[in-house]
């Protein structure tokens, strides 16, 4: 008895590892059957009414693992968006990735129809002209609508046949235009009897025939018979999940009368060739015909088929509308406040509308396309911001917004095999956030102070400011800045400008505030005389409560110019003499000033004595004549431009001294002019001239070179060169400096005043040969002008 019992046990264990070993086939064949090797995409089955729930697979591991092509396997993907497309309509909305001509009746499955490549161009005319974008990689194929000419893509391979594309791998977006038009087609067009568009090589082709002519009964035409045939397999047959026992085909006509895409396609195919029209399979994806940006997911994947018409393969779709599972999008949250360039964040769920679910059987999964739209109403207004997951119902989405404006957004579920899509569209207004840009530092002006400033988004705008000092309110309409002129006492302040928004140009509010050290400002210029056309130097000492301290300081007509104070800055003055009212400003204390600059022109004296006459001409640069005071030995005359004067009425002078005190446009000058001697006195010294002169047969050789005039700043090197043949000696001020032999070049830094440069040459025996003295001033440059 207990021998039996183990045999017995022996027996249940086999049966039960063979049970194991025919449920590991099952799963492995069906894995296996997930072959999407001839399109390179992921998708399986289309769309149709779903009499039975569709069975649920392990998500495929790449997107070469599916295929449509075997019509005896159940075919079910994972829903992963492809890749988006904009532009399409009732024409070009099936894109297809290959057609197949030939039918394995073995294997049940269809063959990829291969065709020679051509070269193509950019049409001159064409009627669709759409976009794809690819989210995941292709390989091999590219989806493209019917009829598609042409397409961006430099890799791409055009199959004229097939009016198909292909790549070794592509993720690069492009744009296809297609020549599709609705279809004029009325006779089939002629093939040869063996062509593979002909055969019907499907178990019970006498019963297909027989089927097809009851169906295209009494139509005048060949399209009219495909048109009747797809209707039939459409207003008959149910779309759903099933298996077949037998050639698929048959089963699905004759005996369950059910199936997906691929079993109604393949059916109308070999309905029409019973009756003698050429037909085709075609694979690939079915999106919305619609011209707007769609994602299109991998359960999109689609058959269809066309007939071949004397005009050209029309495509037939014989599958029938779906039925779906109503659904309900709802944006739960959204942000309250939005600003451009920062992120929109939304959480939403995704639900079965119906009741007769359980809790957790109403919440989906998917995806959500979010858009943003002026006018829900009006698809040209979307604007397509991100794909995202949904995930048991709920799904949550952060995307940058760039655009002001009130929106509404729009969350699109996408739908499934199963459900229909829904939307969710709550509104959200975006604003643009500015900010306050402001003149004013740490420490401003005490006593009038001027704040200024505008209000910056993107460019500055208008509006209402509010400025607040110490909580007192000031406000005003400004057009891109703004401007308050307030009175500061001594000590801190606590200053607030506030800029309430505009609901009109969809912007937030901004404020700016900041607390301020207010003390007296001073300003000093050094130098305000400037010579005409001549570099103007000065310096600017900026004192806050009487100490100096380092800024920027702007200064107005007729410069236009930023310097920083405490430090020497050199300008090109005018070229016109007058008195300028130069306006300045310290924008980050709020204060403004102005000083006058004299722009004075150099002046000459030109003057001569005729007969005890001294006739005097004071002149400009250009030459013009100047009036005014000129002193003349001390005494003041007035000069109305050309002044005469009998020098009798100064005694018995033989020259005098002439000074031009300038004015507020012209610098000072002076002269020394003397009589003219009488004749005979220029010829008292002729004998001591030939007695130089026969000195100077010998040659002369101290030569003294210097830039002139002998005028040098304190800054300044002053430098004279001084050569001669023999040993040259170099004193200044009666200090001997050094010698040279044949030449001395003298560089110093000498004080500001007068000095007395003497250079000598000496012979071997240090007697001088020649003897050369010059004067040369070191001045303050005012001075130097003068």
């Amino acid at each position: 008895m207990a021998g039996r019992l183990d045999r017995l046990s022996d027996i249940s264990r086999i049966l039960a590892f063979l049970l194991l070993l025919l449920a590991v086939s099952i799963i492995y064949s069906f894995i296996s059957s997930l072959s999407f090797t001839n399109t390179g995409l992921p998708g399986i089955v289309g769309i149709g009414n779903h009499k039975n729930p569709a069975p649920v697979h392990p998500v495929p591991a790449s997107f070469s693992q599916a295929s449509m092509t075997n019509l005896s396997k159940i075919s079910n993907p994972a829903r992963v968006p492809v890749y988006f497309v904009e532009g399409l309509n009732d024409y070009t909305y099936l894109m297809r990735l290959y057609t197949s001509a030939r039918y394995d009746p073995e294997t049940h499955s269809w063959i990829e129809e291969l065709t020679p490549p051509a070269k193509n161009k950019v049409p001159k005319t064409f009627t669709v002209r759409y976009k794809v974008t690819p989210i995941v990689t292709f390989k091999h194929h590219i989806p493209v609508s019917q009829k598609t000419v042409f397409v961006t893509l430099k890799n791409a391979e055009y199959h004229p046949d097939t009016f198909t594309y292909t790549v070794s791998i592509s993720k690069k977006p492009y744009v296809g235009y297609s020549v599709a038009k609705p279809p004029l087609a009325k006779f089939a067009a002629k093939v040869p009897d063996n062509s593979p568009y002909l055969q019907v090589n499907c178990y019970g082709k006498d019963m297909i025939r027989a089927l097809t002519l009851k169906v295209i009964k009494g139509a005048k035409n060949d399209y009219e018979k495909a048109e009747k045939i797809a209707e039939f397999l459409e207003s008959n047959y149910t779309y759903g999940f099933t298996t077949y026992s037998g050639d698929p085909i048959y089963y699905f006509l004759f005996v369950k009368k059910e199936g997906i895409c691929k079993h109604f396609a393949s059916a109308f195919v070999m309905m029409c060739r019973s009756v003698g029209l050429p037909a085709r399979m075609v694979f690939g994806y079915r999106a919305r015909p619609e011209p707007y940006n769609q994602t299109v997911f991998s359960s999109q994947a689609h058959a269809w088929a066309e007939v071949k018409f004397k005009t050209g393969w029309v495509e037939f779709d014989p599958t029938p509308s779906p039925k779906k599972i109503t659904t309900e999008t709802d944006i739960t949250s959204v942000s309250k406040e939005v600003y451009v360039g920062e992120n929109l964040t939304l959480s939403g769920v995704v639900k079965i509308t119906e009741k007769n679910y359980t809790y957790l059987q109403r919440y989906l999964s998917g995806y959500v396309e979010i858009y943003l739209a002026k006018n829900k109403n009006d698809r040209k207004s979307y604007k397509f911001l991100g794909i995202f997951p949904v995930k048991d119902g709920h799904f949550h989405a952060s995307i940058r917004v760039n655009k002001t404006g009130v929106y509404h957004v729009l969350a699109h579920y996408t739908g499934s095999l199963m459900f229909y899509p829904s939307w969710s569209d709550p509104v959200v207004e975006i604003l643009g956030k500015p900010y306050i840009k402001t003149n004013l530092g740490s420490r401003v002006a005490a006593g009038i102070c001027t704040i200024k400033g505008s209000v910056v988004y993107g460019k500055p705008v208008n509006g209402t400011i509010y400025l607040y000092v110490d909580h007192k309110e000031y406000y005003e309409e400004f057009n891109t800045t703004f401007s308050f002129t307030v009175l500061l006492t001594k000590g801190t302040h606590t200053i607030k400008i506030y800029y309430p928004g505009s609901a009109k140009q969809y912007i937030s509010s901004a404020v700016w505030e900041k607390k301020v050290e207010a003390g007296y400002v001073s300003v000093i210029i050094s130098n305000t005389t400037a010579v005409v056309g001549k570099s103007w130097t000065s310096n600017v000492t900026v004192l806050f409560n009487g100490k100096p301290i380092r800024t920027i300081v702007h200064l107005g007509y007729p410069f236009y110019v930023k310097v920083k104070s405490n430090t020497c800055f050199c300008l090109n003055s005018p070229n016109v003499e007058r008195v300028y009212a130069v306006n300045y400003s310290i924008p980050s204390m709020g204060y403004n000033g102005v000083f006058k600059l004299y722009v004075k022109s150099p002046t000459f004296i030109k003057a001569e004595i005729k007969n005890d006459i001294l006739i005097l001409r004071i002149v400009d640069v250009s030459g013009r004549s100047i009036k005014g005071k000129v002193y003349i030995n001390g005494r003041e005359f007035h000069n109305s431009g050309v002044l005469k004067l009998d020098l009798k009425n100064f005694g018995d002078v033989h020259s005098v001294e002439i000074y031009y005190p300038g004015d507020e446009t012209h610098l000072p000058s002076k002269a020394k002019v003397s009589k003219p001697l009488p004749f005979w006195i220029y010829l008292l010294p002729l004998p001591l001239l030939v007695i130089i002169g026969l000195k100077l047969r010998k040659k002369k050789t101290l030569n003294i070179d210097y830039v002139p005039p002998p005028v040098w700043l304190p800054r300044d090197d002053v430098r004279i060169d001084v050569s001669g043949e023999g040993i040259v000696k170099i004193s200044v001020d009666g200090k001997n400096i050094g010698f040279g032999e044949n030449k001395y070049t003298y560089t110093s830094r000498p004080d500001i005043g007068e000095h007395e440069f003497v250079a000598e040459v000496l012979n071997e025996k240090g007697k001088v040969m020649e003897r050369e003295k010059i004067v040369f001033f070191v001045l303050p440059f005012w001075r130097a002008l003068a």
